[in-house]
């Protein structure tokens, strides 16, 4: 290679680095998270402060006078050290769970585990004086060293002293806010959010530890400057990264596990439901169901049949209703059976005061298709069944437009997972329109009145 062309070599390698790094911050970014919004935001400031670090090493390429590597040296532990306690941040909330909003409500939450605020306050007084240290005492001198093409380069030596006190926030890190998230990664069910919940520190202590080694003991031991390969290096880690962010509901896992409700062992085969149609219910199961229904009879009887018949192979049934409705009143003591209790008093899915019961928005779409989405994948182990109670109400509340879009979403996650889902629409509650825009969505279209359950022809 021609010395031009090998001095390309690294500011290529920070733009990779750059490029990856941008797209892992992307994803963040796009997670769909209606509650703990501060650890989004904390995830990305992360990401961010990285691609400024990353950034004044691609400048250091072409420009590195004295003051600029001050600033360099500066800002880049600076970043370090900040995204240290951010990262601590998130793993202290994805583990305790705070009720507040932003880091306040970490440091209220913590105020009830005396013994962690201990841990995390002298955590912060060490990260402080980690950057006091850096800037009352300057603990570097600026050296020529070649890099790793072997061209000369201005670089920053840290004395002994300052690397051991860097070596301590690394040892730090991955005792404290690291355990915490491999603890947290323990207690779901989900593959998707174990598997987050294990690479995020994983990726971050590979981070640390090859930018110490490689811009630290490297260049102040060694008397070489090899930082372009621990910017490969976090390359890589950033890579996993954003693979286990492709899911935009993963951060929402970190908060919600949907779990089901006790499985009954397995009962005498009872059929009321396929009895009454005339049909079995396994024609049906795997699909998306419509059930019109006339809301002056006992459809939520009906509804219960089909719970019945479906639970009594040990199968678990999901219910998405109000509390106050005719469906929660005829089921609130079915054993089998979990609620998503849609309600106006809540902008994110939480916990209700009944044990069985999860409280979700009303006309939050984006977090009703969460919660279906973490009810499918945290359960991937049992035969599940959706029911949605009721798309006229969806209707009236947010519109056809909006409506439309929620159940052909909602469709495409349960029909990849063939999850079978029973959707209820009063019969004559919309028009002639909006009945015939939701009855094409459905591949199957049922209907319950005076004269009894019907299976329609597919519209």
């Amino acid at each position: 290679m021609t010395p031009e062309s090998l001095a390309l070599v690294n500011p290529i390698i920070d733009l990779t680095t750059l490029t990856i790094t941008t797209a892992s911050a992307t994803y963040v970014a796009r997670q769909q998270a209606s509650e703990y919004n501060q650890v989004k935001n904390a995830l990305v400031a992360v990401h961010l402060l990285y691609i400024a670090l990353v950034t004044l090493e691609f400048i250091r390429n072409f420009y590195s006078t004295p003051t600029f590597m001050d600033i360099y040296t500066i800002g880049n532990t600076t970043f370090v050290l900040v995204d240290v306690l951010l990262l601590t941040s998130v793993a202290l909330a994805i583990y305790y769970k705070p009720t507040g909003a932003g880091f306040t409500g970490i440091i209220a939450e913590l105020a009830n585990h005396g013994r962690q605020l201990v841990i995390f306050l002298t955590f912060c007084a060490y990260l402080g004086f980690a950057e006091a240290t850096l800037l009352i005492f300057r603990p570097f001198s600026i050296v020529v060293l070649r890099n790793l093409v072997g061209a000369e380069v201005n670089s920053t030596s840290f004395n002994s002293v300052y690397l051991d006190i860097l070596l301590g926030v690394l040892l730090a890190f991955i005792l404290y806010p690291s355990s915490l998230l491999f603890l947290a990664s323990r207690r779901t069910s989900d593959p998707g959010v174990k598997r987050a919940l294990t690479v995020l520190p994983v990726a971050w202590i590979g981070i640390g530890l090859v930018i110490l080694i490689f811009n630290g003991y490297f260049i102040t031991v060694a008397k070489t400057d090899d930082s372009e390969i621990a910017y490969l290096i976090a390359a890589s880690a950033f890579s996993a990264s954003a693979l286990v962010f492709r899911r935009a509901t993963i951060l929402t896992g970190f908060f919600v596990q949907v779990r089901p409700p006790p499985i009954q062992p397995p009962q005498v085969r009872v059929r009321p439901f396929s009895r009454e149609l005339g049909s079995p219910l396994a024609d049906l199961l795997g699909r998306t169901m419509l059930m019109e229904v006339d809301p002056a009879t006992d459809y939520e009887r009906v509804v219960r049949d089909l719970i019945t018949e479906f639970s009594a192979e040990g199968n678990a049934a999901f219910v998405f209703t109000p509390r106050g409705s005719a469906l929660y009143a005829t089921m609130s003591d079915e054993p089998a059976v979990r609620f998503f209790i849609l309600t106006d008093k809540v902008s994110y899915a939480r916990p209700g005061t009944v044990q069985n019961e999860l409280l979700v928005p009303r006309n939050e779409q984006s977090v009703l298709l969460n919660v279906i989405d973490k009810t499918i994948t945290s359960n991937q182990q049992l035969r599940l069944l959706i029911v949605f109670d009721n798309v006229s109400d969806l209707i009236l509340s947010v519109g056809l437009e909006s409506a439309y879009k929620f159940i052909k979403q909602a469709n495409e996650l349960l029909n990849v997972s063939k999850t079978p889902a029973l959707f209820l629409m009063t019969d004559s509650a919309q028009g002639t329109k909006e009945t015939n825009v939701v009855r094409g969505l459905f591949a199957e279209h049922l209907t319950y009145g005076a004269d009894g359950l019907k299976l329609a022809k597919p519209v």
